[in-house]
């Protein structure tokens, strides 16, 4: 225990703490909860953990944790085995003792079953993550170097963080780097590099998400400028990006499955004869926008004998809601339903996915399972049309050099938008000009994807799964469109001005599959594609 901790006896509990905040632990421990009830202390409040920041004295303040043991389950697992509130006591004083830096511990302590721990608040601290969300270009060579630099401290000092991520790096004023949230931390004589590329890579895909591969790579070269390992660069590289990938999918499977259970975001209400699963800031009634459509037809979009898009008004947010139908009546949807599972459950659970993926799609606010029919609820994109519409609005009479260059941009962004789909492993198996939205607000251009239920997730994509996309979509753009403008795309799409031998022997099989497609496009039957791809060279 560090010379600047001493132990209390409190309310008939013991408590650790730095002995010169021995006045304000005695006035925590008396009464805990009271700091927990208001609202201008409390941080965060949630099923097993609440957080308050508490003035001490003076400037200081003290971030505490309320560690809840809610429930028989939770004590039962509190008698069985060490709780989080203790790992991270133990692990906060073993960085501190290896020289990590870590927050100053205040005090340590129960009452009853809850467990409390305080740390010093650091003065102009913040997350990492929130810092390279609003500032990517904050992260420059220093903080690539100091980031790697306390990466490496660790390992050589012997610790794994199981929970690496931008959000458990706070970054203070000064730019000093500080690990929390150390319940999850690992202890070992010795981190081996196989063990050392894992964790390298969980940080990676936090990186992932703020920067460029560029930077990604240059945090890794910084780390093995800071500590020397058995195995060779090249071989830890490719560990690290493979846990990277592996982090990656096991994240997004967690995040994406957590739209079917209770929680922070997202809740399960079951009524006499309808279960809703709904986002909790969408405040309106599902069940009752689900009644109102059988008496608004002439707010229907499109009927099929197995699906119905209606557009409502939710009359407490005066918002537009678009709800889809899917029918379950007959043979085929029951015998689908046993081997694949329902359309709608897969449209809720794929639309939550492609957003936490960043991969634009209509908001999902409710999925409703009724008695021989579900319904997805989506927000209502009023000022968006399907791209096919959007191409013969805009640019099938081109009559001047400005509609010129901007068709040629919006090829180009078609193709960056597909080359970040299949980036992030998204294969939609029904991707044609009338599934993709293209919404323009506020100057911006967005492009949506509709139809969500044979979206799939988180696998490498073959090669003849991505020409097909681009197959089915090529041939769902109309004949308007050139051949030199469609090259644009799949230049953009590769990241080549300069296309090689193989990106030729795509085009050609692209071009096969649209033309077995069979739908809007029909080229001439000639070497056109051909002479237009030596023409662009």
């Amino acid at each position: 225990m560090s010379s600047n901790l001493t132990q209390y006896e409190l309310a008939g509990e013991k408590w650790v703490g730095d002995k010169t905040c021995a006045d304000f632990i005695a006035k925590f421990a008396a009464e805990p909860d009271s700091f927990f009830r208001k609202d201008s202390l409390l941080v965060s409040d949630r099923k097993l953990r609440a957080v308050a920041v508490v003035p001490v004295e003076g400037d200081r303040r003290a971030h505490i944790k309320k560690y809840k043991a809610a429930g028989f389950v939770q004590r039962l697992r509190a008698l069985l085995k060490t709780s989080q509130a203790d790992l991270e006591l133990r692990h906060l004083i073993a960085a501190k003792k290896a020289g990590l830096p870590v927050p100053e511990l205040i005090f340590f302590g129960r009452r009853g079953w809850d467990a409390y721990l305080a740390t010093g608040l650091i003065p102009g601290a913040g997350p990492l993550v929130d810092i390279l969300r609003r500032n990517p270009d904050a992260l420059d060579g220093a903080l690539i170097d100091t980031a790697a630099r306390l990466v490496a401290q660790a390992h050589e000092a012997g610790f794994l963080h199981r929970d690496l991520h931008l959000g458990n790096i706070l970054r203070d004023g000064k730019g000093n780097l500080y690990l929390v949230d150390m319940h999850r931390l690992e202890i070992k004589s010795v981190v081996a590099d196989e063990e050392a590329a894992k964790n390298l890579g969980q940080l990676d895909f936090s990186f992932s998400r703020v920067a460029d591969k560029e930077k990604r790579e240059a945090v890794v070269a910084a780390y093995l400028n800071n500590r020397r390992i058995g195995m060779g660069h090249d071989k830890f590289r490719r560990a690290v990006y493979e846990a990277s990938r592996a982090w990656g999918a096991r994240h997004f499977r967690s995040r994406t499955r957590r739209c079917l259970r209770d929680g922070e975001n997202y809740a399960v209400e079951h009524a006499r004869d309808y279960t809703v699963y709904r986002k909790t800031a969408f405040t309106a009634d599902p069940g009752a926008l689900v009644k109102a459509k059988a008496r608004a037809p002439a707010a229907i979009l499109k009927e099929i004998e197995k699906t119905r898009v209606t557009v409502l008004t939710d009359a407490s947010s005066n918002n537009k809601i678009c709800v889809k139908e899917f029918r379950n009546r007959g043979l085929g949807p029951v015998l689908e339903r046993l081997l694949r599972g329902s359309r709608g459950k897969r449209a809720w659970i794929n639309a939550n996915g492609l957003m936490i993926r960043g991969i634009a799609t209509p908001e999902p606010l409710a999925y409703v399972v009724t008695k021989g029919a579900e319904y997805l609820l989506t927000r209502y994109e009023e000022d968006a049309r399907p791209l096919d519409e959007y191409l013969r609005a805009c640019f099938e009479k081109v009559s001047d050099k400005k509609t010129l260059r901007e068709k040629w941009e919006f090829m180009r962004g078609l193709g960056r938008t597909l080359a970040n789909l299949h980036q992030a492993e998204v294969f939609h198996k029904d991707l044609k000009a009338n599934n993709v939205l293209v919404s323009e607000r506020s100057g911006v251009r967005r492009l949506l994807l509709l139809d969500l239920d044979r979206v799939q997730f988180d696998r490498p994509l073959p090669q003849r799964e991505t020409e097909f996309n681009l197959g089915c979509l090529n041939a769902a753009i109309p004949n308007f469109i050139t051949a030199t403008d469609r090259l644009r795309a799949f230049k953009a799409y590769t990241g080549q001005n300069n296309l090689t031998g193989h990106h030729k022997e795509m085009l050609r099989r692209i071009r096969d599959i649209s033309i077995a497609r069979n739908h809007l496009w029909h080229p001439a039957r000639s070497t056109r594609s051909q002479s237009t791809v030596s023409q662009e060279r």
